[in-house]
């Protein structure tokens, strides 16, 4: 009887000192994340998304262009 409340002790012991490392290490570590996290750079829509592939180089008569085939389909519908 004896060695089986040593054993369930144990058992207890070693769940508690993994809950205290584990709290101990997120109380530790959520410092350094948020200080990552506010000191990141915001996203900028523009970079992710862009509205076509190299849009600087297109010449001003092919937006034109673009333009026209997009206003002539918006009529057609």
């Amino acid at each position: 009887m004896e060695k089986l409340q040593l054993l369930k002790f144990r058992n207890i012991w070693t769940w508690n000192k993994t809950i205290r490392v584990v709290i101990t290490s997120i109380l530790m570590f959520m410092p350094y994340f948020a200080y990552l996290y506010s000191t990141m750079e915001a996203p900028r829509l523009g970079d992710r998304y862009p509205l076509y592939k190299d849009y600087n180089s297109t010449s001003v008569s092919d937006l034109k262009q673009r333009q026209l085939k997009l206003i002539d389909c918006y009529l057609n519908q």
